[in-house]
């Protein structure tokens, strides 16, 4: 069954699909406004896993200079 504004089986009812559409916009908007903190919650994390990262690999890289002295001395005693 086709209808007058193309779509089969959609409601001719201009209320109830007005309302339906808010409904959804309304939903929409509300997932967006929850993504929002979480999004924000999500960069902050990451900034402080990196920063972290970053003062940790710099005492690694101090630590690591003798490293490939030794692994040399292993290889070879003399």
């Amino acid at each position: 069954m086709k209808l007058r504004n193309g779509w089969v089986g959609a409601q001719t009812i201009g209320t109830d699909s007005k309302r339906q559409a808010g409904y959804r916009l309304f939903i929409i908007s509300c997932l967006l406004l929850l993504a929002l903190p979480v999004m924000l919650l999500i960069i902050g994390l990451q900034l402080i896993a990196t920063i972290f990262l970053v003062i940790t690999g710099r005492k690694q890289r101090h630590s690591t200079r003798f490293r490939p002295q030794k692994i040399e001395k292993v290889i070879n005693p003399n």
